[in-house]
C-alpha cells in the first residue's frame, strides 16, 4: 500500500498488525513530545516537536524517511504539514475500510 506524505511516496499498510504496531506507538510517543513542547522556550519546543516528527516517521515508513520528506531541513511548519497529510489519509482509510466491514455486516443480516 502506498503512502503520499509532502509529495513523497513510501510503502506502508495501515492494516497490516506490525505497520499497525509501530505505527500507533509512535503516535503515543508524538502525542507526549507536543504536550512537553510548552515547557521549552518557542525554538528549542519547535525543534524537540520537529526530532519527534522526525523520529516518528523513520520508524513508521523505515529509516531514511526523515530524511527524504525533510532533506537537511527543521523547518517547524513543514514537520506540521506532513503529520497532517499522514493523520488524514490514516483516517480516510481507515473509514473506508470501516465502512466495507459495515456493509459486510448488513450483508450477513439480509
Amino acid at each position: 500500500m502506498k503512502f503520499v506524505v509532502l509529495k513523497k511516496e513510501f510503502d506502508f499498510d495501515i492494516f497490516d498488525l506490525d505497520d499497525k504496531a509501530r505505527l500507533d506507538a509512535q503516535h503515543d510517543i508524538l502525542q507526549e513530545k507536543a504536550a512537553e513542547i510548552t515547557d521549552l522556550s518557542q525554538a528549542e519546543g519547535m525543534r524537540a516537536y520537529c526530532q519527534a516528527v522526525f523520529s516518528f516517521f523513520n520508524t513508521v515508513f523505515g529509516m531514511g524517511a526523515a530524511k527524504k520528506l525533510f532533506g537537511n531541513k527543521t523547518n517547524i511548519l513543514t514537520c506540521i504539514e506532513a503529520v497532517r497529510e499522514f493523520s488524514g489519509e490514516v483516517a480516510r482509510r481507515t473509514a473506508e475500510a470501516q465502512d466495507k466491514i459495515q456493509s459486510l455486516h448488513a450483508a450477513k443480516k439480509e
